[in-house]
């Protein structure tokens, strides 16, 4: 359909000034109408609404560009201007994206997460954070730890407001008459089969629109086994950040092991400093 529009755009550069910048304003608005009828199911609420709009943009960007090549606003690296490779930069900004930041305990992971997230906050981004309803360890935020200097012990560095779930209902509940420009998951190894279906319909369905979604997780457990669905999200993803820690026992920047230390023996065991250790290939050992 991009493509369609593209050429039609194309064929009718050479229009009068007058002429062309009446038909840069009718296709922006036929864009929006065309978007919205065709995606019915997004007309039921005011956000919903903003969402179609938002989609339609693609379309508006296509006229845009060509609006600047018919005046020569932007010239490329050869001193011409080419609408294609304009609007094929264009176009790609506004995709979804999964990205992952992974590695084993205390290795930063939630810093990490916490640090994007506050970036686009700070960018006007509409946030959504989620969590296992399993991990009651921080209420109702996700929280990033580190070592108190002078205690030697784990203490809360910064804080996300964050909404517990346990099913993809609760997730679409959510998402409910809501546009989000950023979906967060803190501990996604904990989630169920269902999570990967999830992000995958909500990829494809948001393929032109600017979403991140960003899953945290351990990518071993502690048998340094692949942990739960984190090898088929990094499958999947955009990108991957894969951090390492510090480890406890000889201090080695190289820890990418979880040693459980005490606690029962089953995969999902939630626990912090009190049950587990970032640990290198050579001081980890298998739970006992």
């Amino acid at each position: 359909m991009f493509i369609m529009h593209l050429q039609t755009l194309e064929q009718i550069s050479g229009l009068p000034d007058v002429n062309f910048i009446m038909f840069f304003v009718v296709y922006g608005v036929y864009s929006i109408f065309f978007k919205s009828i065709c995606h019915n199911n997004y007309c039921s609420t005011s956000a919903s609404w903003r969402r179609a709009t938002a989609e339609c943009m693609e379309y508006i960007f296509v006229a845009l560009c060509v609006l600047f090549e018919h005046f020569g606003i932007l010239p490329n690296n050869r001193g011409e201007c080419n609408m294609t490779e304009i609007c094929g930069l264009l176009y790609t900004a506004l995709m979804s994206t999964l990205e992952i930041i992974t590695g084993p305990m205390f290795c930063g992971k939630s810093t990490e997460l916490i640090r994007r997230l506050e970036t686009a906050k700070w960018a006007g981004k509409n946030i959504l954070v989620i969590k296992p309803a399993s991990d009651v360890r921080t209420g109702g935020e996700i929280a990033s730890r580190g070592k108190d200097s002078e205690t030697e012990k784990f203490v809360r560095k910064a804080e996300f407001p964050a909404v517990a779930v346990a099913s993809e209902k609760e997730i679409l509940r959510l998402f409910r008459g809501k546009v989000f420009d950023v979906l967060a998951i803190d501990e996604a190894q904990f989630f169920g089969e269902w999570f990967v279906a999830f992000a995958e319909k909500l990829l494809a369905k948001e393929a032109g629109r600017d979403l991140r979604i960003i899953a945290c997780g351990l990518d071993l457990d502690a048998w340094r086994k692949p942990f739960g669905i984190m090898p088929d999200l990094m499958a999947m993803a955009n990108s991957v950040l894969k951090l390492q820690a510090v480890c406890f026992s000889c201090r080695s920047e190289h820890a990418v092991f979880s040693q459980k230390l005490s606690g029962a023996k089953k995969l999902v065991d939630v626990g912090d400093s009190e049950k587990y250790e970032a640990r290198c290939r050579k001081c980890h050992t298998l739970p006992r």
